[in-house]
């Protein structure tokens, strides 16, 4: 299902325990999801859809970290994989205000949605809350990783969020909740385990609606 470190999930173990990123402890085609640090909402894809609460998988082998520097409503990125040293920040620039815009650490991933793997979710952030997010994320691979674990490394997340009191207002930080792991066939390790336990009567799922495909 997902593509790995020189296709072999030992190497991406072994990637993943010789990160180069630095965890911020402080305070189909791709297709872009954004989350609102002002509402709270992820909005993915053209039609900036609501997509809160939907579990997505996580392609470790993509995570990448650098730099964002927004100036007029534009951003440039330089990003490295998470194998790679944390790249050299871009030189500050002057926005069409005379403001000069400074750039800030970033984290990247790729994703599919748990119920419709042909889209490729790209998700970019340079707040504080949404390095912590995925950093706290990484931080769970890492400890599998380094426990022994060469399969099952790609986490399940369900998009949430939390919010706290801020001067200006309600603030919203993302979070992604683990909520399972899947192997880079697909398989769930949530539906490993039910095969080595007395088999349950399954319940009926509901019926959910098909998510809008992006342009």
């Amino acid at each position: 299902m997902f593509p790995t470190v020189a296709g072999s999930m030992t190497n991406l173990a072994a990637a993943i325990n010789q990160s180069k990123v630095q965890e911020d402890n402080s305070g189909g085609g791709e297709t872009f999801l954004q989350f609102s640090g002002q509402t709270g909402i992820y909005k993915y894809g053209r039609e900036a859809e609501d997509v809160a609460g939907e579990l997505i998988v996580i392609n470790t082998a993509t995570l990448k970290h650098g730099w964002a520097l927004w100036v007029n409503k534009a951003i440039t990125k330089e990003l490295v994989p998470f194998t790679q040293e944390l790249p050299m920040a871009m030189e500050p620039q002057q926005d069409a205000r005379g403001k000069m815009q400074y750039p800030a650490e970033a984290r990247s991933i790729e994703a599919a949605f748990l119920d419709d793997g042909d889209d490729v979710i790209s998700f970019t952030t340079n707040s504080l809350g949404g390095r912590k997010c995925l950093d706290t994320v990484f931080s769970a691979i890492k400890v599998r990783a380094s426990g022994g674990e060469e399969n099952f490394l790609f986490p399940v997340v369900k998009l949430d969020s939390t919010s706290y009191e801020g001067q200006n207002g309600t603030v919203f930080n993302p979070i992604f909740e683990i909520v399972d792991w899947m192997d880079m066939e697909g398989k769930r390790e949530s539906d490993t385990a039910k095969l080595t336990s007395e088999p349950e009567t399954e319940e009926a799922q509901p019926t959910r609606t098909r998510r809008k495909r992006s342009a």
